[in-house]
């Protein structure tokens, strides 16, 4: 059961490296006012260089107009199987840990696991960088990705494998949705633009424009990718389906009769409801969103304490690692 929780947690941890990879591959061309090397530079230095997959020099030239590096680097992050961080070893993770699960996996889901994790050629990371050739790769994973969270959501029936999946799923998204409204929208810089780049890598600039048109305020994007408990891109929406998860798993052992997890699941919920978009949208003396940035920390360090309480409830029996860290076979 394990593997499985981690299975949902790399194959949505995958498609959020995609995501933020696509955005700004899309930004390197120059073909319009939207897609500029400074739009680039800025989304690498706000949401790639913080994990590392690419550099200060990189980030730098970008933002001078100078795409060279930053397209370099981007090739090897998207191709390469060198760097920890790069988008190859996390599609090696999937598969990994979707093998060693096989047999709770239809034929269907498996097939779609292998098309999202196995490139449909050779690709060199060291060739000169295709933007087209590398949008069209993101894009066909973000489809795969899409298919196979279709299948495990229609196809598997609602037992403890399917539970396991989602709630690693879940973990997943819920930390990702705060991480990135917190990475930008912490700060009163250019609110518009990286409102648009948030709801577009959230896939929710569709909601967004039905709710509110064209006009782009940070209190309404907040409250849809943070608050919201219909939007299923929001941390609210993923709090709540993990809370339902917890209470429909198996409460046999003393330990899982005590339901930490529930405890800080609900610490989480409590954390969502009470939040008001307009006061997290208030800056203070130096542009800060001092209360967003709060919401977003205490969302992020709440994600790995649950997924050490599921861990400690249910995995202890067949594994000695926390389910806070990668399993042993993941990297």
């Amino acid at each position: 059961l394990d593997n499985l929780f981690w299975l949902g947690r790399y194959a949505e941890r995958a498609e959020n490296l995609v995501r933020v990879l696509r955005a700004v591959v899309l930004r390197l061309g120059d073909d319009t006012t939207l897609t500029t090397g400074t739009a680039a530079s800025e989304l690498a230095r706000r949401l790639l260089l913080p994990q590392a997959q690419t550099s200060i020099a990189a980030v730098g030239d970008a933002a001078k107009g100078d795409n060279a590096k930053l397209s370099a680097e981007l090739q090897a992050l998207v191709f390469g199987n060198e760097s920890p961080q790069g988008l190859q070893r996390l599609l090696q993770a999937v598969q990994r840990t979707a093998w060693s699960v096989r047999d709770r996996l239809s034929f269907d889901t498996w097939r779609t696991i292998h098309a999202l994790t196995v490139p449909d050629g050779p690709r060199d990371p060291k060739s000169a960088f295709d933007g087209a050739a590398m949008l069209s790769y993101l894009d066909s994973l973000i489809r795969r990705a899409a298919a196979l969270s279709g299948l495990s959501a229609e196809n598997m029936t609602r037992g403890s494998n399917w539970l396991f999946l989602d709630a690693g799923r879940r973990i997943e998204r819920a930390g990702h949705a705060a991480w990135l409204v917190r990475q930008m929208l912490s700060s009163q810089e250019d609110d518009i633009d990286h409102i648009q780049h948030t709801l577009e890598i959230a896939d929710s600039s569709m909601t967004y424009r039905y709710r509110y048109l064209n006009v782009f305020q940070v209190a309404p994007a907040i409250d849809l990718l943070l608050l919201d408990p219909a939007n299923p891109r929001s941390a609210a929406f993923q709090i709540a389906t993990i809370l339902r998860h917890i209470l429909s798993l198996p409460k046999i052992t003393p330990i899982q009769q005590k339901s930490f997890a529930k405890a800080i699941v609900n610490e989480a919920r409590d954390l969502i409801i009470g939040a008001n978009p307009f006061r997290l949208a208030a800056c203070d003396e130096t542009g800060r969103r001092i209360a967003l940035n709060a919401l977003a920390d205490a969302i992020e360090e709440i994600m790995p304490r649950l997924s050490d309480a599921i861990a400690d409830a249910y995995f202890q029996h067949a594994t000695p690692h926390r389910a806070g860290s990668a399993p042993r076979e993941a990297f």
